[in-house]
C-alpha cells in the first residue's frame, strides 16, 4: 500500500520510501535516504542524505536524522547512518553520521527520548534506552540493554557494557564493564543486580561476577592479573567481561567509587 504523506512534506525524487510510512506536515526528507515501511514521523522532521532506516521506525517531531558529523576534520560527504527496525526517536533528537569511520549504525528496539544525540561514529546495539537530554560523543559505542539516564554524558571513544544503568546527570570518560552501574561522575557503585535478575542470570553466575567485581573495580586488580584470572573462567556472564577487556581501551576502565591516582586507567 502506498505512504500517507502530508501535502506541506518535501521529499526528493532521489528519497526511497516504503509501504504505510506516515509522513506528517513539514517533514524534509533528501536524495540519498532509503525508508523501509511503516514508519512514522512527526512534524518538521528532517531526514537527510544518505540515511538508511528500517521498519516500524517511530520518529516525533523535529528530530533530525542524518546530519553531516560535528568533526573539524570532516572532508568526505558521502558517510552513512544506518538506523534498524522498531525504534523510537524522540523529539528533537540529533543523529550524525559517521566520519572517519564512515557511518554511525543504530540497532533495533531501542527507546531515545527527547533532544538526545548520537554523535558521529557512534554503534548501538538493541533494547537501549536513551533518557531526555543524554549525549553521545563521537565513536561511543553502546552495547545491548544498557539505559543512559537523563542527561548522561559520553566522552567520545568510550565503550559502554550491556545493560550497564548510568544515572542521571552523570559523566562518563571511561569505558563502563557489562552488569555494572554508574552511580557518580567517572566511578560505579556495583553490580546491575535488578537487571540481571530480570533477565533470568544464575544466582552462580551472580556470585562469580561480585568476585570479578571486586577484584578488578573494587580492589582494582591490575588489568593484566585480572585478564589471568578471567582466562580460567567459564562462567558465560564473566566471559562477556573477558570480552569487553580484551581489546585495547581508549579511554581506561570505570573502577568503585571513581578514577583515582595511577589506577585509573590500565
Amino acid at each position: 500500500m502506498s505512504s500517507k504523506i502530508h501535502p506541506t512534506a518535501i521529499i526528493d525524487e532521489g528519497a526511497k520510501i516504503g509501504d504505510n510510512c506516515e509522513i506528517g506536515p513539514y517533514v524534509v526528507i533528501d536524495k540519498g535516504a532509503v525508508i523501509g515501511n511503516e514508519n512514522k514521523f512527526g512534524p518538521g522532521a528532517y531526514v537527510m542524505g544518505s540515511v538508511t532506516m528500517g521498519d516500524r521506525n517511530n520518529v516525533l517531531h523535529g528530530a533530525s536524522i542524518g546530519g553531516g558529523p560535528q568533526d573539524i576534520n570532516f572532508k568526505d560527504p558521502d558517510t552513512v547512518l544506518i538506523i534498524g527496525s522498531d525504534n523510537h526517536i524522540g523529539e528533537h533528537a540529533t543523529l550524525h553520521r559517521g566520519s572517519t569511520n564512515r557511518k554511525t549504525i543504530i540497532g533495533n528496539h531501542n527507546y531515545l527520548m527527547g533532544n538526545v544525540h548520537v554523535g558521529h561514529d557512534c554503534v548501538l546495539g538493541d533494547n537501549i534506552v536513551m533518557a531526555n537530554d543524554s549525549k553521545l560523543g563521537g565513536f561511543v559505542t553502546v552495547q545491548d540493554r544498557v539505559i543512559l539516564s537523563a542527561a548522561a554524558g559520553v566522552h567520545q571513544h568510550v565503550r559502554i557494557g550491556e545493560m550497564t544503568i548510568v544515572g542521571a546527570i552523570l559523566r562518563v570518560t571511561q569505558d563502563i564493564l557489562p552488569f555494572a552501574m554508574v552511580g557518580s561522575n567517572d566511578g560505579l557503585n556495583g553490580l546491575n543486580r535488578i537487571g540481571l535478575k530480570r533477565a533470568g542470570c544464575p544466582a552462580d553466575s551472580v556470585k562469580i561476577l561480585k568476585e570479578a567485581y571486586q577484584r578488578f573495580c573494587a580492589k582494582r586488580e591490575p588489568l593484566g592479573a585480572f585478564q589471568e584470572w578471567l582466562g580460567v573462567q567459564n562462567d558465560e556472564y564473566v566471559l562477556k567481561w573477558k570480552e569487553f577487556v580484551t581489546p585495547k581501551s581508549h579511554r581506561g576502565y570505570a573502577r568503585h567509587g571513581g578514577p583515582r591516582e595511577k589506577a585509573a586507567k590500565d
